[in-house]
């Protein structure tokens, strides 16, 4: 019978987090993440591609289709502020490739992410002004796509007036497959 497998990884976490300023101008922080992580996988028919929905939760997924695996990841972050209101920093998530089975025995990773990021904020009698803007450093793969890439650049702003007007905008791209092109605005 024709079809497809659907694959993927649900993912809960508690994350203990430690961070420690050095010289007023440098922080230095470690997340340790305990993951429960459920992974499924099925066999998806063409007749049952119109009924089929990919899970969003735990209660979306037969018992037969999922297995539990447990596990933890390690992030280590680094930022820098040379002058008040102007922070660079870079993190390094998942730097232990924490690793989750299906039933079958095959694996599903979470490979290590890294990213770096820059922003500025600055202080008005009648608000705060921010720009920020963060890439990807390594391109992202995932175990639930083989053949696709993932490298975000984001940037966005901020006005915040009176303590309680925000006025955002902001702007996200894959840069594995945009080719210069597309984006979300927002």
């Amino acid at each position: 019978e024709s079809g497809f497998w659907v694959k993927g990884l649900l993912l809960e976490s508690a994350t203990i987090s430690y961070a420690r300023p050095f010289y007023d101008i440098f922080s230095i922080g470690a997340n340790i993440n305990l993951f429960k992580g459920r992974t499924f996988k099925r066999f998806v028919t063409l007749d049952d591609l119109d009924t089929y929905e990919i899970p969003k939760s735990y209660s979306d997924l037969n018992k037969e289709d999922y297995e539990d695996t447990y596990n933890f990841g390690i992030d280590l972050g680094l930022n820098y502020e040379p002058i008040s209101g102007l922070s660079f920093g870079v993190i390094g998530k998942n730097l232990n490739t924490p690793t989750f089975k299906f039933r079958d025995g095959e694996d599903y990773h979470l490979y290590p992410q890294a990213r770096f990021g820059v922003s500025y904020s600055k202080d008005f009698k009648v608000g705060t002004f921010m720009i920020a803007g963060d890439i990807d450093i390594l391109e992202n793969k995932t175990d639930a796509f083989d053949d696709i890439r993932f490298r975000q650049v984001a940037l966005g702003a901020e006005v915040n007036l009176l303590k309680f007007l925000f006025l955002r905008a902001g702007y996200n791209n894959n840069l594995s497959i945009a080719n210069g092109k597309g984006g979300l605005y927002t």
